[in-house]
């Protein structure tokens, strides 16, 4: 279907292509044929001007001869069917005879419809076209004249008969009888401007048509051949150069979850289909380690749930089978207890799984960060925690991230500390800056940073009853970086570990 479409569109710009250059040819040639006539035209006006042909004579039987030829002329070219064309252009008729220029100066009536030739005023109506003898002679010439050229080409030998077709007979001053006979140019008459009046001069655009026809023709041949051609090497050419993209949209298609460490074929070509293979692999890179994030997310998950579930089924367990060595209360606190860590798990995991979320829809607002440090560092805990170097700070955030981050870091410092938690807070050079201190055995230097990783805890965390689910300090790193900040561990004045976060200040 390409082909065939790209075939016609191509043979309609030949032809357009060849009727504009036609068309250019045909100017030229016209322009060329008409400067001829018009230099005539002025040579024979200005000798007109300059001297009185008929001063002395009176009458046209001095050029009797000349201006019959010239009725003939037009009776020869009325005979082949030229005439109508050139009276069209004069805007006249038949029975009105034609007004021509003579070659000597006057302007002569030659009459269509018997043998007269009748001399017209001196200067005559400039409204008026005429016709030059030089124009009707040029016409004559180029389509009732035989062609010699062809004759002495024969074979020389001229019969009767074909003497007879080309030579005079009686009857006929122009010397030829044109009888059936059909015009050997295409001549078209066109009214121009000459001498300061309009005259109507003749074109000839035989070579033209010869020359522009096998043009055309050739082009119709010779395009088609090329527009196909060029069609099957386009199809092929691309063909080939979309096979990389075949090849890669199949890999594509196999490749499913369990097994995104296949990878699309690089075709190694430095343009942008290997540009494309290349992203495409990036892409593939990031969804394997994306998915196995997520499973290693819910292997951990599956594995922190299952503690305080197991609990809470030994302690329902153990209550129905000795219901006489367990008491309400036990069963209740223990129950509590459990169901406390199991929510604080939950609700952490959710804060983890919507955390790009949160970050696109975060709703922030300007809020005081040391009023929910105060806040939360009076609750009830193991130990009490100082404040002494707690100031104002502003920031922008959610009450419940923030509050959530505070909580985190308090909790984690009581729960590894021996006597003493410390958190102090200040605003500077634009940021606000948290720190929470405690006294206990501190983080390992390696350890510093996969710390903040999710489910992981440090060996002396690992006991269930002190040790966390391994998901707080996640929980902070990843509310510290929805808000801007940043969150590390060193080493603290009071022995142990020191968690600082900083976060772009809110009060300019």
């Amino acid at each position: 279907m390409v082909v065939i479409v790209a075939s016609l569109l191509g043979g309609l710009a030949a032809t357009v292509g060849t009727s504009l250059v036609e068309q250019g040819l045909r100017d030229d040639a016209a322009e060329s044929d008409f400067e001829d006539q018009v230099a005539f035209i002025d040579d024979v006006t200005t000798f007109s001007s300059e001297f009185d042909v008929f001063d002395g004579f009176g009458d046209l039987k001095f050029f009797e001869s000349d201006l019959s030829y010239l009725q003939d002329l037009l009776i020869d070219l009325d005979e082949v069917g030229l005439l109508d064309p050139m009276l069209n252009e004069l805007g006249t008729t038949r029975d009105q005879g034609v007004l021509v220029l003579s070659s000597v100066g006057p302007v002569v009536r030659v009459s269509l419809e018997g043998k007269a030739v009748t001399l017209v005023d001196v200067d005559p109506d400039p409204a008026i076209p005429l016709v030059a003898e030089i124009t009707i002679s040029e016409a004559w010439d180029r389509a009732v004249a035989p062609n010699f050229e062809e004759i002495l080409a024969s074979d020389g030998v001229f019969d009767s008969d074909f003497i007879d077709g080309f030579f005079p007979s009686e009857g006929d001053p122009a010397g030829f009888d044109v009888d059936g006979f059909e015009p050997q140019a295409d001549l078209v008459f066109s009214r121009q401007a000459a001498a300061g009046r309009h005259f109507v001069l003749v074109a000839e655009f035989t070579d033209i048509n010869l020359s522009v026809g096998r043009l055309r023709g050739l082009v119709w041949i010779i395009t088609p051949i090329l527009v196909v051609i060029g069609g099957l090497a386009t199809w092929f050419l691309t063909g080939r150069a979309l096979r990389p993209v075949h090849e890669m949209t199949r890999r594509v298609g196999e490749i499913s979850g369990g097994n995104l460490h296949e990878r699309v074929p690089d075709p190694s070509t430095k343009d942008e289909i290997a540009e494309l293979a290349v992203t495409m692999n990036s892409m593939l890179d990031r969804l394997e380690v994306d998915d196995r994030r997520l499973r290693q997310f819910v292997s951990d998950a599956s594995h922190e749930l299952r503690s305080p579930i197991a609990v809470l089924r030994s302690e329902a367990e153990v209550a129905r089978l000795r219901p006489t060595q367990t008491t309400v209360s036990e069963l209740a606190e223990g129950v509590l207890h459990e169901s406390t860590r199991l929510q604080q798990i939950v609700e952490d995991l959710l804060v983890l799984a919507r955390g790009e979320e949160a970050r696109a829809e975060s709703g922030f607002v300007t809020l005081d960060l040391d009023d929910v440090v105060l806040d939360e560092a009076a609750r009830s805990r193991r130990v009490e925690v100082q404040t002494r170097l707690v100031s104002a700070g502003r920031v922008r955030g959610t009450s419940d991230g923030c509050r959530r981050v505070v909580t985190h870091l308090l909790d984690n410092a009581v729960r590894h500390c021996e006597q003493r938690v410390s958190v102090g807070l200040r605003s500077e050079n634009g940021w606000v800056t948290l720190w929470v201190d405690d006294d206990g055995p501190g983080v390992p230097r390696e350890d510093r940073t996969r710390i903040f990783e999710r489910f992981t805890r440090l060996d002396e965390a690992r006991s269930r009853d002190t040790g966390g689910a391994g998901l707080g300090l996640a929980v902070v790193a990843d509310t510290v970086g929805s808000m801007g900040g940043t969150v590390e561990v060193g080493e603290a004045t009071l022995g142990g570990a020191r968690f600082t976060v900083c976060i772009p200040s809110a009060s300019g």
